[in-house]
């Protein structure tokens, strides 16, 4: 998850109790779940925001509005349909029994369930944006190996690092069909001296492709 904390507390809670006793849902029912969750989450809180201030709610706003001006009427409906709260993001990923495959979907601000299974990765958070374009520009393919999938993926994560807020801790966990589980204790430390190691490599090469390069100026 990323974003508004609060509400994705919220969130975690009810879809919990959506889900109890519903061992085999999928990761697309939980998915849309999650978003309904933080959609009424939102709701309550422009009902709140905008409605209440008036003394009004959800309820007595439909009733009331043959007794309020037609601009009254658009102005709160405006305000309400445009009201977006703090940010909230989320990722939901796991196994999906029924199809023998993983599923993967992101949960944006409006609480809309997209898949990005095919596309084989999502990213939310400030980083986003920075790691998405590294893992696009390879480009990464949900049909590569372990390692070099690990690979491009702390590649793309210490990428997102330049984002403001974004931690430069890492955890690394697996999710299979038989469930979840955090990933080897020294696999990351051994990502972080390859990736040292490479970033090294890297920049004789520039190096010596500007000093050719501008020896063919002079």
């Amino acid at each position: 998850i990323a974003g508004d904390m609060t509400a994705h507390s919220q969130a975690i809670v009810q879809t919990r109790k959506q889900l109890k006793g519903n061992a085999g849902t999928s990761p697309h029912q939980v998915a849309q779940i999650y978003g309904q969750m933080l959609q009424q989450i939102r709701h309550r809180e422009a009902e709140d925001r905008i409605l209440a201030p008036l003394g009004l709610n959800m309820e007595t706003f439909i009733s009331q509005q043959k007794e309020m001006s037609k601009q009254t009427v658009d102005r709160l409906l405006t305000q309400l349909q445009d009201y977006e709260g703090e940010p909230t993001e989320a990722i939901v990923v796991g196994f999906d029994t029924a199809t023998n495959y993983a599923d993967l979907y992101e949960v944006d601000q409006r609480g809309t369930a997209r898949c990005y299974t095919d596309i084989g990765f999502a990213a939310i958070g400030n980083g986003a944006r920075l790691s998405s374009t590294q893992l696009m520009s390879l480009p990464y393919s949900n049909e590569w190996a372990l390692a070099r999938t690990l690979a491009a993926l702390y590649s793309a994560k210490k990428l997102a690092e330049m984002s403001p807020n974004v931690g430069r801790s890492t955890d690394v966990s697996l999710i299979t069909r038989d469930g979840v589980r955090a990933i080897w204790p020294n696999a990351v430390a051994k990502l972080d001296d390859l990736r040292q190691r490479y970033q090294v490599e890297t920049e004789k090469l520039t190096s010596a492709a500007l000093g050719e390069l501008q020896a063919f100026f002079d």
